[in-house]
Parts: C-alpha cells; sequence; structure tokens
C-alpha cells in the first residue's frame, strides 16, 4: 500500500507541475488566482508527498489529515472539472485538471485501507477501530465483518473485538488516582467531578467541535429550503437549472454533515460515558480497598459502584447538552429576529415556563430519591441474610 500511495503523490505531483505550466502559458483563459492557485497546488502536491511517506511509514492507522484533505478536494474538484470542460479551453487544462482528480480518487482509495496486514507484530492484536481511516470510521465499516459473522453463527464474547486501550480500566484507574491525589483538603462539595476532568479533559472536549458541526448544519437547513423555495418561484431558464443542480449538491452536503458530525458527537459522549464509568468504578474499588475493616457497610460501596455511578453516566448526556442547547437558542431567536421582529421573543417565554414548571415538579422526585437510595443499601445485608439463611 506505501509503494502505491507513494507512486500515486508523485503522479498527482507531475499532474499539478503540468497544469502549473499550461496555466502560466494559457494568458487569455486564465483569471487572476489561476496563477497562484496553481503554484498552491504545487506546494500542497509536493507536502502530499512527505505527508504520505511520514504517516504511512509512522502511524497504525491512515493519516485523517491526507484523508480528511482528499475527500474534501475530490468532491470540490468535480465540479470545478465540470466548469472547465464548459469552458471550452484551448489548451488540455480540463484534461490534466480531470487526470488530477482521478489520481486523487486513487490515493483516497488506498489511504482509506485498513493497515491492519502492513503492521508489525507487535501491533497484531489492536483492535479494528485504532487501525483504520477516518473514512471508515466515519460510516462505521470496520464493524462489518462482526455483523457478517454474527449473520451467520451466535457470537460469542471471544468474537468480539479487543477493547482499544484507552477504555481499559488499568490505564484510567491510574490517571483518576493521580487526579485524585492532588485534591484540596478538606474536600470540597464538587471535588470528585473536578478530579474526573482533570484526569480525562481532552476526552470530555472530543464532543465540542462534532457538536458545532451539529449546530452549523442543523440550521443550515433552513437556508437551504429557503433558497429552493425562491427557485421554484423563477421561471425555468438555464442559470436556474445550474442553480439547482447546486442545490442538489448543497442538500447532500448539508444531510451527510448531519449525518457524520452526528455520529461523531454520539461516539464522542458514549466514549466518554465508559471512560468515566471505568475511572470511578476503579477510584471507589481502591478508595475502599484502603479502609479499615468492617468501618463501613459494604452495600454502601456496591450502590455507589452500581447505582450512583450509573445515574451519574446518564447525567453526562444531558450535561453536554446544556452547552449546546443555549447556542441553538441563541442562534434561533437571531433568525427569528430576521423574520418576524419582537415575535421572536415568544418562544422564550414558552421556553422558561417549561423550565420553571420542570423544576417543580422534579422537587418532588428529587425528595423521594433519597430514602430510595437508602432502601437500595439496606437492601444488600437483607438479601444476604436470606440467601445463606
Amino acid at each position: 500500500m506505501l509503494i502505491g500511495l507513494q507512486l500515486a503523490a508523485c503522479v498527482f505531483l507531475l499532474l499539478q507541475l503540468a497544469l502549473l505550466v499550461l496555466w502560466s502559458h494559457d494568458v487569455v483563459s486564465r483569471t487572476r488566482a489561476s496563477l497562484p492557485l496553481a503554484a498552491l497546488n504545487v506546494i500542497v502536491a509536493t507536502q502530499l508527498v512527505v505527508l504520505s511517506w511520514l504517516e504511512d511509514g509512522r502511524s497504525i492507522r491512515p493519516s485523517s489529515m491526507l484523508s480528511s484533505y482528499l475527500a474534501v478536494t475530490v468532491i470540490l474538484d468535480i465540479a470545478q472539472a465540470r466548469t472547465l470542460w464548459l469552458r471550452r479551453l484551448k489548451t488540455p487544462i480540463a484534461a490534466v485538471f480531470t487526470a488530477t482528480v482521478a489520481v486523487k480518487a486513487v490515493m483516497l482509495l488506498l489511504e482509506s485501507r485498513n493497515k491492519a496486514r502492513y503492521l508489525k507484530q507487535a501491533h497484531t492484536d489492536l483492535p479494528p477501530e485504532a487501525t483504520s481511516g477516518i473514512i471508515n470510521r466515519s460510516f462505521l465499516w470496520w464493524l462489518n465483518d462482526l455483523f457478517r459473522r454474527g449473520l451467520h453463527t451466535d457470537l460469542t464474547p471471544d468474537d468480539l473485538y479487543p477493547l482499544d486501550d484507552e477504555l481499559a480500566s488499568g490505564p484510567l484507574s491510574t490517571k483518576i488516582q493521580q487526579a485524585w491525589s492532588q485534591r484540596r483538603k478538606p474536600e470540597r462539595r464538587f471535588e470528585f467531578p473536578l478530579a474526573a476532568w482533570r484526569a480525562m479533559r481532552w476526552h470530555t472536549l472530543s464532543a465540542i467541535i462534532p457538536r458545532l458541526f451539529l449546530i452549523a448544519f442543523t440550521f443550515a437547513q433552513p437556508f437551504l429550503i429557503s433558497r429552493v423555495l425562491n427557485l421554484l418561484s423563477e421561471p425555468d431558464s438555464q442559470p436556474a437549472r445550474n442553480v439547482g443542480y447546486s442545490l442538489i449538491l448543497a442538500a447532500a452536503f448539508i444531510y451527510m454533515g448531519l449525518t457524520l458530525s452526528t455520529l461523531y458527537y454520539n461516539h464522542s459522549v458514549y466514549r466518554f460515558m465508559t471512560m468515566f464509568r471505568g475511572a470511578s468504578v476503579a477510584l471507589i474499588f481502591n478508595h475502599m480497598l484502603t479502609l479499615p475493616l468492617g468501618e463501613y457497610d459494604d452495600s454502601a460501596v456496591v450502590t455507589l459502584m452500581s447505582t450512583d455511578v450509573d445515574r451519574i453516566v446518564l447525567c453526562l448526556i444531558s450535561l453536554n447538552e446544556i452547552w449546546a442547547r443555549v447556542i441553538e437558542v441563541a442562534v434561533g431567536i437571531v433568525l427569528l429576529a430576521r423574520q418576524l421582529g419582537w415575535v421572536c421573543l415568544v418562544p422564550l417565554f414558552v421556553v422558561f415556563g417549561k423550565f420553571s414548571r420542570t423544576g417543580w415538579t422534579s422537587n418532588p422526585t428529587l425528595t423521594m430519591q433519597c430514602p430510595f437510595s437508602e432502601a437500595r443499601k439496606s437492601r444488600g445485608p437483607l438479601a444476604r441474610a436470606k440467601g445463606f439463611g
């Protein structure tokens, strides 16, 4: 794979040099940006040769930067190639540019392949997700082999992929123990969340970027629908049809962006939830081992390691949505203000009314949760007494 990718990158560099020469001689057809863009593409092609050699020889997975660049530019270059063919240039610029698009597609195909078969013996036990590229992970194609096996036979725990090292409880236990040892004494009210933040801050922040993209693609839909409705009211003409084709591509881009941003956001959130659960249980268990024998009831520790941790983990989804919903409400109000004026404030009153009503109805629930948790703690000794009696 490395040789094929290097060869394709070298061919791409030669084609970009050819385009630079062709644009420098075609004074009539080129624009002010044609020659600088061609020179910039030569620099990019040179960097692709170096990057493909460095990444593929030193990384267990395909280059995310290279795959993202190739995937985005292939889509954009297809539209530019169509424009060049429609201009009917006298020089073979359109043909050479189309060849560069084809070489980019080949490079993307080579770069997206799984690298498991090319790894050394020390890395052969890695899960497929760790050795898959960004395209493979974006469409979850690395799970297809597991689904195929489950279709023909019953899956067992041995059929599942190895656990990612970042999700393993051993490293998480070390990180949370180090963060907990740095806590302030006497402990403050939110000492444990602060320790979890110090131990897993980057995994907590990993959901921000895909959530921002999800907000952007969500609010792009009204603009798309508005432009489509305006186009339907215009008379039929060739420029209108070209705009229609562009809107089709825009719709595909928006809804593909919605799909991918939702996938990456949920993946980041649930990955962090899994890590938080593993780190919390490990911290509670390690702290229990340091307590004097018989000082505390074992059932309380079991409750903390099961029910209480699970309730905290479920709250992490809502915690990640708070800041995103605030941004969505602010952007939505601004867009409504452009269309409706002061009437845009009406949804705010509805939201605040619903929020106050929810807080009023949740107070009895919170009051009853404390006896419920105490009953769960006392259920452990009673169950053991009945079981051994």
